[in-house]
């Protein structure tokens, strides 16, 4: 997926990756169904703007109000500079809103829904029970954002949720010369689940960590991770009620 690389200052809560002509709402939609497309709507694969750069895509999460969120940054990897490090321009990464109906076809355009400029190459997300969205990113946070929920407000940060790097932590053996970087977080019955390794240099050690966190940012329970594990990325956490019953 790719997103047109519009000035950031220039991309109103709404431009960027076209996924056809946005259709107009329907009776029905108004009624209850405002993420469904027109009846006849064909589904729509998004494609870039001739002559104009790509957003680079690193997660999604579907919203509490069934759209679909996409962590972007402007693209900047060369021969000198992988996509394993900082941004060398930093606060360029946001996150973007599309509108999907229930059997993932696309309607509208994507559009940018976090503001401010506090995210450096962002990755994981997810919301919590009250509708509010929590993003990783490169710059050593997970920052929390007014979810959709919030009307006019939403989309505002509302502040540092988690910062990684302090040593209090211990998501790095030393958090100056290797630095902890956030990747994925999950949301599940009142607990914040989040993935970090530090950002290897070459001939460095990834420390991989899964962490559990309160409502307030507090830190629960550290696991450190090794082995095939010291680099951990994507997460998916199951919850569930009733007893866990064995197969067969």
């Amino acid at each position: 997926m790719a997103v047109s690389a519009t000035p950031l200052e220039a991309l109103p809560p709404a431009e960027g990756c076209s996924a056809g002509a946005p259709q107009p709402a329907t009776a029905a939609g108004a009624a209850g169904r405002a993420n469904e497309p027109a009846a006849g709507t064909r589904q729509r694969t998004l494609r870039r703007p001739p002559g104009q750069a790509q957003w680079v895509m690193w997660g999604m999460r579907r919203g509490p109000d069934g759209a679909l969120y996409v962590s972007c940054n402007a693209p900047y990897a060369s021969e000198a500079q992988g996509y394993s490090n900082l941004p060398p321009e930093l606060g360029r990464g946001f996150v973007a809103r599309l509108a999907i109906n229930d059997r993932g076809e696309l309607r509208g355009h994507m559009r940018r829904f976090t503001k401010g400029s506090l995210l450096s190459r962002p990755s994981g997300l997810c919301f919590d029970d009250a509708g509010d969205l929590y993003v990783t990113h490169m710059g050593g946070q997970v920052v929390r954002f007014a979810g959709p929920h919030r009307g006019p407000a939403a989309g505002q940060p509302l502040g540092v949720f988690i910062d990684c790097l302090q040593e209090r932590h211990r998501l790095s053996p030393d958090p100056q010369a290797q630095r902890p970087c956030p990747m994925d977080i999950a949301f599940c019955e009142g607990m914040f689940f989040l993935t970090s390794h530090t950002c290897e240099g070459e001939g460095e050690t990834s420390h991989g960590r899964l962490t559990v966190w309160d409502r307030r940012g507090g830190l629960l329970a550290t696991h450190a991770l090794g082995g095939a594990w010291r680099h951990p990325n994507g997460l998916a956490v199951f919850c569930w009620s009733g007893d866990l019953k064995a197969p067969g």
